[in-house]
């Protein structure tokens, strides 16, 4: 099971804080089947680690997973980038941001309040560069929970969601889940799931109030089989 969205790499966000917390993290995702944790800091053009420090920070998780005896975890590098009209430009200069450093599947993220003009230009841009842009947690953002129409298009862009585990187990509140639930029941025109949504995923942060969460949700919807959408040798 691949968890694509998860804030496991210490001390570069919000996330786990330090080195042993992150191995807690990654011990509590490997027991729920996770064998593939991709690691996807906050990112932004103005803020933004440098390649080797995300590398680094990576490789010191693994070797201290590995030390700790938790069963084999790969840790997959990535980001969760903030939309903004010149991502596609400053992702091609930053290939290492993409899920492996592969330069094809990136993790991009909206306001949580606000939803700019230029989204879906910013994403068909992504799209025309050659990446795959796979857009985390629509439903947490305020404007798509009212105007849910709004997915449909980008969606069939052919742009790919992502789904948190905690907005399936409510614990963004009762909106953020019956819009969640919306997103997976809901047919697009060309989406390949059953709904808007190709992928359901952590973005766990911590043990305390984020854990990962997505045994739990997979279970809740029922949604056992592996999705469609994300091929077998992602990235």
């Amino acid at each position: 099971m691949i968890d694509l969205h998860s804030h496991v790499l210490p001390g570069l966000d919000d996330g786990c804080r330090t080195l042993a917390e992150a191995v807690q993290f990654v011990r509590a995702a490997a027991a729920e089947g996770i064998t593939t944790l991709a690691c996807t800091p906050h990112v932004t053009e103005e803020n933004c680690p440098f390649p080797e420090v995300l590398t680094r920070t990576k490789e010191q998780l693994q070797v201290a997973c590995q030390a700790a005896k938790l069963p084999d975890v790969e840790l997959l590098q990535g980001a969760e980038m903030m939309i903004d009209p010149t991502l596609a430009d400053f992702l091609t200069r930053r290939l290492d941001l993409t899920y492996g450093g592969k330069g094809r599947y990136c993790l991009v993220e909206l306001p949580l309040v606000d939803y700019p003009l230029y989204v879906e230009r910013a994403l068909f841009d992504l799209l025309v560069a050659g990446f795959q842009p796979i857009l985390a947690h629509p439903e947490r953002n305020a404007r798509l929970q009212k105007e849910r129409h709004l997915l449909e298009s980008i969606v069939n862009q052919g742009v790919l969601v992502q789904i948190n585990a905690g907005s399936v187990l409510g614990h963004y509140g009762s909106l953020v889940r019956q819009t969640a639930l919306y997103f997976l029941q809901s047919g697009c025109v060309q989406a390949i799931a059953s709904g808007c949504a190709h992928a359901i995923a952590s973005d766990g942060h911590n043990l305390q109030n984020r854990p990962p969460g997505l045994k739990q949700a997979m279970d809740k919807i029922g949604w056992k089989k592996p999705t469609p959408g994300i091929p077998d040798s992602f990235p």
